[in-house]
């Protein structure tokens, strides 16, 4: 088979792509931000370092910061104390405080990420562990994987049941179950340590044909994983 020579418009666009990355106007120090295992989350705070690698200064203003669970208390700074007029030159650093609260999770991990009316100028990972002590729920489902039995003369509707048990030691809450769009999950709400529980769902499947897989997330108060994932599959036999 002869090889595809690349034109030189592919070349760019793969320059472009692998490289846009490397090229961001504020790059960490350090990539990743560990803050290892901690017990209590009152007041944890750390320092995300940022150089300038462009060669102009940039202006703060506008500049935003973009955490999800972490919280930024919006204090910049530079090594060379040019806070005053919010300009970082050229080689200076950026020093982005962060505070970490209501982690419920046994692992967290989040990136910050940099902005400037809408431009993205850089971004840092930050992750720790969550040691906890006391009661904690935990979700256990007795398989992710839910596999009808090959499908005929399409019903239009099909419905299943994931079953978990709470493994944890204090009451599991389900906050909501979403399928892809074409799946609903029905549950009872609070399930006490130790005893079991199901999700029921109908799957619309009208007009569909050939294998089909789809995910179907679970939010809880699970302390291991607020956001579990599971997975339903059919094979669908199309009408002859």
């Amino acid at each position: 088979m002869p090889k595809m020579k690349k034109t030189g418009l592919q070349i760019i666009l793969v320059f472009i792509v692998v490289s846009s990355f490397s090229q961001l106007v504020f790059q960490p120090v350090n990539k990743e931000f560990d803050f290892g295992v901690i017990s209590d989350f009152k007041n944890k705070k750390a320092v995300i370092n940022f150089v300038n690698k462009s060669s102009n200064p940039v202006c703060l203003d506008s500049l935003s910061i973009y955490p999800m669970t972490l919280v930024c208390d919006n204090s910049f700074s530079s090594i060379k104390e040019i806070e005053a007029n919010k300009i970082i030159m050229p080689d200076d650093t950026l020093k982005v405080k962060i505070t970490i609260e209501n982690v419920t999770t046994r692992h967290f991990q989040e990136n910050i990420h940099i902005r400037k009316n809408k431009e993205f100028l850089g971004f840092a990972s930050v992750k720790g562990a969550y040691y906890k002590e006391g009661k904690y729920p935990i979700i256990h489902f007795d398989t992710t994987e839910y596999y009808f039995d090959t499908v005929y003369n399409n019903p239009g509707v099909l419905e299943g049941c994931f079953k978990f048990k709470n493994i944890g030691t204090d009451t599991l809450v389900i906050d909501w179950a979403l399928g892809s769009g074409d799946i609903v999950g029905y549950f009872k709400e609070k399930t006490p340590p130790g005893e079991d529980g199901e999700i029921n769902f109908k799957w619309i499947i009208s007009g569909k044909y050939g294998r089909i897989r789809r995910s179907f997330r679970v939010k809880s108060n699970c302390f291991e994983n607020p956001c579990k994932y599971v997975f339903v599959n059919c094979y669908i036999v199309p009408k002859n």
